[in-house]
This record gives structure tokens, sequence and C-alpha cells, in this order.
């Protein structure tokens, strides 16, 4: 949990004091993703994480809108970033020394570190084709005031998806530590939204999600 007004529960990245992932008490949710782009090395002063850390610190969906103009593309590396709540939800991405929008409309999104630039995404169809499936016994636990445990669950199945989308290739799978890979899945994160206690509630593997169990936190109350 973070101090501040509004209160907000995220990750901290102890380098640089920024978050990857994170909501507020004003019931903004926030993630900012690496974008795997090709691009010359450029001098970046200011951490990814702390823009995220910026929209949670917004009171309203409008100040976060209103605060992106203003940035200066330059200071950070290639980043996607994604804010929400139930008012809307918007993407933003660093290009060509701008920082460009996109509305998204109410429903299923799914993103990754090459979003906008990978004409292929079998990845990204997989994981939208995941959810989707998922949505249908979510949407029955929830309405039956079943146990979240349950509903992070199903979401467990599919974030530990391991099957290869690109010619067999492990590193293509949602759920990643193939041998051949240089990078992988570290961690992942759950996170509901609640209208009747209304709460967010945060639950957090550290490790990967096929072998490691999430653990909630301590729930933020929204104003």
């Amino acid at each position: 949990m973070w101090r501040g007004d509004p209160p907000i529960l995220a990750g901290k990245d102890l380098a640089a004091g920024g978050t990857w992932l994170g909501v507020n008490s004003a019931r903004i949710a926030a993630a900012v993703v690496n974008r795997r782009i090709k691009t010359e090395d450029i001098d970046a002063p200011r951490s990814r994480g702390l823009l995220c850390l910026d929209m949670l610190q917004a009171a309203t969906m409008a100040d976060a809108r209103a605060a992106l103009p203003y940035e200066d593309a330059g200071r950070y590396q290639p980043f996607l970033l994604v804010v929400a709540s139930a008012e809307g939800a918007f993407a933003a991405y660093n290009a060509t020394g701008d920082i460009a929008t996109v509305e998204l409309r109410s429903g299923l999104h799914v993103f990754s570190n090459t979003s906008f630039t990978d004409e292929k995404a079998q990845k990204l169809d997989r994981a939208r084709d995941l959810f989707a499936a998922a949505a249908e016994p979510l949407a029955s636990l929830l309405k039956n005031d079943m146990s979240l445990d349950s509903a992070v669950d199903v979401l467990k199945t599919v974030l530990s998806d391991h099957t290869p989308i690109e010619n067999g290739d492990g590193k293509s799978a949602l759920c990643v530590h193939a041998p051949d890979a240089d990078y992988g899945t570290v961690s992942s994160s759950i996170i509901f939204l609640s209208s009747r206690d209304r709460r967010f509630h945060f639950y957090h593997s550290l490790g990967r999600p096929c072998r490691t169990e999430f653990h909630p936190l301590p729930p933020l109350a929204i104003v």
C-alpha cells in the first residue's frame, strides 16, 4: 500500500521507484509494459514505471488523460500504458516523438510488448480466446457470490497456458519458461473490482503462475 491521496495499492520498483501495475481508491487501474520495437538507443531520463505511478496519483480519469499531452515522449524508453476505470479506458504509447492515445471500448482487451507493432499477433489472439472462454464460468461464479478464490483458479489456468503459438516456440506461450528463452514469466497478478463491498481485491503470484499460488493482498476500499 502506498500512502497518498488517493491511496494506491501497487508493486514498487525498488530501483527507480515506480510501478508496473496498480489500482487506487479513486477506482483507477493502470499498467505499463516495455514495447519491443526497433529503435535507436535513446538516453531516457525517466522510468516508465514513474509514468504509471503518475496515472495512479490522478483523482479522476479526466486528470489522467489530461496529464499525457504535456509529457515529453522522449523522456521514456518505448512503453505501452493502459489506464482503466468503470468510466472508461485508454491505451497510450510513445512513437515518433509524441504520446499517442487509443480509446478503449467496454469489453475484453489484450495487450503485449508488441501491441500496435506485431501484424501477426497470434499470441494475442490465443490469449483473447482463452479469456473469452473463461468469461462464462467467471460470470457465474461472481454472480452467485462465490469465493473470489474460485475465480482466481479460472484465471490462473489461463495465465498458466504453455501452448506454443508460433511454430512450437515456447517463447510464444502465455506463460514463458522455455529452455532456450533468455527471458520469461516471473510473476502474475489478478485484480477484481467489487461493486458489493466497494473494494479492489488484488491477488499476486510471486513466481510463474503455473507453479506458484496466488495470494490475496489486503483489499483497497474505493471512494
